[in-house]
């Protein structure tokens, strides 16, 4: 176990948790945007920079992905943290004004309006659907892309690959700021990313005649788990 301060209150957690996980098995707020239980952290949006003191020296880190020490001290709310945390929240909500997850938290953190330009863009870049791809599904399908623009200004953006995609919408489940989303129409699932759009053909049940799972998405599983296809010929109800 380790034994930490965290606002000066004392805390005792298991040794190779994070900073956050410290914070909130503890009941103290850090806000987050990228992280994500279920992902490996990487600290990409900053929001949960915290000042960590340690042997003598004080730094900014991201809680997410920071390990915690034995005897060091983390200030959430210092005036080195709200600063680093606000200069952030400017900065996306200047990229994705529309976003309704980036105004509460910036609402949150004092933040009515940036001081910067104001651009059209939904996505953060902050890899929750690279990573859900990659660790959770299993397939990476999404990968970042690069694009000039008057070649001049390079516009980092996400892609799907239509080959590599299975349609399971994880993606859109995981993106914060609604930049990936997920609609079934009839018998085609349509996935738009920045990129553009994909579709998938949908799984009909042969109980109840509704379209139910992306059939690509079923013959992955069916793939992954050495299962008969037959198991996937009705939906969910209608299994009996």
């Amino acid at each position: 176990m380790v034994k930490l301060a965290i606002d000066n209150k004392a805390i005792e957690i298991e040794e190779g948790s994070t900073t956050l996980e410290a914070a909130e098995k503890s009941g103290i707020p850090i806000p987050s945007l990228c992280y994500h239980e279920a992902l490996t952290p990487i600290g990409s949006c900053r929001l949960c920079s915290v000042e960590v003191t340690h042997n003598g020296k004080s730094n900014i880190v991201t809680a997410c992905n920071y390990p915690v020490e034995e005897g060091m001290s983390v200030s959430t709310n210092s005036a080195n943290v709200i600063d680093a945390r606000k200069m952030v929240i400017e900065l996306l909500l200047a990229q994705c004004p529309h976003s309704q997850k980036i105004q509460v938290l910036a609402k949150q953190l004092g933040v009515n309006q940036p001081r910067f330009t104001l651009e059209t863009q939904d996505c953060v870049l902050c890899q929750r659907c690279v990573k859900t791809c990659r660790e959770i599904v299993g397939v990476e399908a999404i990968s970042f892309i690069t694009r000039n623009s008057n070649q001049e200004v390079e516009q980092v953006s996400i892609d799907g690959s239509a080959d590599k995609c299975i349609g399971c919408g994880s993606c859109a489940y995981v993106c914060p700021t609604e930049a990936i989303k997920l609609e079934d129409i009839g018998d085609t699932r349509i996935i738009s990313m920045p990129s553009g759009k994909m579709e998938f053909k949908l799984k009909k049940c042969k109980t109840c005649g509704n379209y139910w799972a992306p059939e690509k998405q079923l013959d992955y599983i069916v793939k992954m788990s050495n299962q008969s296809p037959e198991i996937f010929d009705n939906c969910p109800n209608c299994r009996v």
